[in-house]
């Protein structure tokens, strides 16, 4: 008798416990779902922003769901620093792919920053929205100029252009012979960029951004400092590289924009050079301005709103 009495509970506890599953199941199947975006055309770059060419006539994106396209206009919205581009585009919405079809007297800009506004005004069919507005930062490929200072689409330098090298990296005739250096088959690319820098008129600064130099290459089997080559130090070292047949028409040039009173060659050090001195590189260069704060660090401000550094700081 008492076992027929103790079954009965035992059924009631069973399907109370199903009931009260089935009702945290019910809850969670109401979480609140949102709208995702995507720029499937465009490459996401540092984790920051899209790479967008200069020449493209469109913009697409695409949603996780169908639209409702009446929520779309007046809820995308594209501007750059002079303000709203309200005007130069038309929005077409297709499912849930939505174009921004630029028109036919507007171009984007090359080497420029613009942003993408999406408001959470937008809806799919299903009611859901974006979980907050965002704004998309965009930027534009920049047209490379060639060493005549013309870009492929026929612009020239404007004539108080600053010109920016880095990390090219010379190292003495050993490094050359021994085929360790990352100089050389650039040679004559860097001549005649310099030829252009000399004599074109429009660059009037050019900033090496460090490792003109390399005192950090070298082969675990190569001494850095060979008395018998009369190397002992880090200051004959910089001299050794500098009068390497390779680097020697180089630094000529150099030398030259840095006598020129129209141009002003400034140096940031690196961290392959970052025993290079002010007096060791002035004896190299006679004229060229230093812009090292602390050993193997430094900043130049060509404005103040610009800081150039090599990174490794």
């Amino acid at each position: 008798m008492k076992t027929k009495q103790f079954i009965p509970w035992i059924l009631i506890v069973f399907v109370a416990g199903i009931f009260m599953d089935s009702c945290k199941k019910q809850e969670t199947s109401y979480e609140q779902s949102y709208l995702e975006v995507s720029f499937p055309r465009l490459k996401f770059k540092h984790n920051l922003y899209y790479l967008i060419a200069d020449n493209t006539r469109s913009i697409e994106i695409v949603f996780s769901e169908l639209l409702d396209s009446a929520t779309v206009q007046g809820n995308i919205a594209l501007r750059d620093h002079t303000g709203s581009l309200e005007g130069t585009y038309d929005i077409d919405v297709s499912g849930a792919v939505v174009w921004l079809l630029f028109h036919a007297d507007f171009h984007l800009n090359d080497g420029w920053l613009y942003e993408l506004t999406l408001s959470n005004g937008i809806q799919s069919v299903n009611r859901h929205t974006l979980r907050s507005s965002e704004t998309i930062e965009l930027r534009t490929t920049a047209r490379p100029y060639g060493v005549s200072g013309v870009s492929p689409g026929g612009d020239t330098l404007p004539s108080n252009s600053i010109a920016v090298i880095s990390d090219i990296h010379m190292g003495d005739a050993r490094a050359t012979a021994g085929d360790y250096c990352w100089f050389g088959k650039n040679k004559d690319a860097l001549e005649s960029f310099l030829d252009l820098v000399k004599t074109g008129g429009a660059i009037k600064q050019l900033v090496i951004q460090g490792d003109l130099f390399d005192e950090w290459i070298v082969p675990f089997d190569v001494k850095p400092f060979d008395p018998g080559l009369g190397v002992n130090n880090s200051r004959e070292y910089f001299a050794s590289v500098a009068e390497s047949p390779v680097n020697q028409l180089i630094l000529e040039k150099l030398r030259a924009i840095a006598a020129d009173p129209e141009i002003d060659l400034v140096y940031i050090p690196g961290n392959h050079d970052m025993l290079l001195t002010q007096e060791i590189l002035d004896s190299i260069i006679p004229g060229i301005r230093w812009h090292g704060d602390v050993a193997g660090l430094g900043k130049y401000n060509p404005v103040p709103e610009i800081v150039m550094e090599h990174g490794h700081r």
